[in-house]
């Protein structure tokens, strides 16, 4: 049997072994870390975080370069539509040139075509105004300057109007050319009353001279036939003669209000209206006396017929 001493003894002889085995591996490895160089590691670690540094730089100035192309695409497109806008723009402005010129040629034209029928109304009117009773020779020389002098004006207005380069010009002489038609409106129109006048004058001289042959005749017929009843054509000659009068009343008036126009009156159509209101006042009256006149001469005649044939 081993005693105690020799126990521990084998225990100890046990570990001195063990431990020998197992120190040189443990200086190896210290061997292997002490002899390691500690730079490598960390240049690992650096190369690494340079190369994602690198690669996110990369990766940004990739999309930055995205966003520049698709800025400048933008650009060109937008730089394109642009410059069909202008183009478009352009064709527009082009046609709207030339329906400008068209519509400009056909205003000048229609505006010089209204013109010369002013004239030629003009023109008619100075030839009435010429041969009209109703105006005194001084009347008659001074309203055939005043037409002549709108006349002057018209053609002028013709000439700028040919010679008119826009819309707005022509706009500014139509206006023009209606202020002064207006204008000779209102003055003419007392020309116009005055040689109505002078027409209805003439009927009633004519009527009067009519008148006049009837009642000599009665004065012979009373002679001739003493037996025949003339008392009927004396009234209607007597109510004949009355009516004209007023109508020639109404006449005069009418010729006052026409010599009443002029450029400073406001109210010339008005004046003109009462004045032609007294024309057909006349007119009437002296229609009505003239038609009782022609029946109570018509009634003589039979009278006169049968007479003859009462003494044949």
């Amino acid at each position: 049997m081993l005693t105690k001493r020799s126990t521990i003894s084998l225990l100890l002889i046990a570990t001195v072994f063990t431990t020998s085995a197992l120190v040189p591996f443990t200086s190896n490895a210290q061997d292997d870390t002490s002899t390691s160089d500690p730079d490598k590691k960390t240049e690992r670690k650096e190369v690494d975080y340079g190369a994602l540094l690198q690669a996110r730089l990369t990766q940004a100035i990739e999309r930055k370069e995205a966003a520049e192309l698709r800025i400048q695409k933008a650009r060109e497109t937008n730089q394109a539509r642009l410059t069909q806008a202008m183009e478009r723009n352009e064709e527009r402005e082009q046609r709207s040139e030339d329906r400008n010129a068209q519509n400009l040629e056909n205003f000048q034209s229609r505006l010089t075509q209204q013109l010369d029928r002013v004239i030629e109304h003009l023109e008619l009117l100075k030839e009435r105004i010429n041969n009209s009773r109703g105006l005194s020779d001084d009347a008659k020389a001074a309203a055939t300057a005043e037409v002549d002098a709108y006349i002057a004006q018209v053609t002028s207005l013709q000439a700028e109007i040919e010679n008119a380069e826009t819309i707005d010009d022509l706009r500014t002489l139509s206006d023009e050319a209606k202020e002064l038609w207006q204008g000779y409106n209102q003055q003419h129109l007392g020309y116009i009353g005055l040689h109505l006048v002078g027409r209805f004058q003439d009927f009633i001289d004519r009527v009067g001279d009519t008148a006049n042959r009837v009642e000599s005749h009665l004065a012979v017929l009373s002679e001739q036939y003493p037996d025949i009843d003339l008392s009927g054509i004396e009234s209607a000659l007597a109510e004949f003669e009355t009516t004209a009068d007023q109508a020639q009343t109404a006449v005069t008036e009418a010729e006052q209000l026409f010599n009443s126009i002029n450029a400073d009156n406001e109210n010339n159509r008005e004046t003109y209206q009462q004045g032609i209101t007294k024309l057909r006042e006349a007119k009437q009256t002296i229609h009505e006396a003239s038609a009782t006149l022609r029946d109570a001469i018509a009634e003589v005649k039979i009278l006169i017929a049968n007479a003859k044939d009462m003494t044949s």
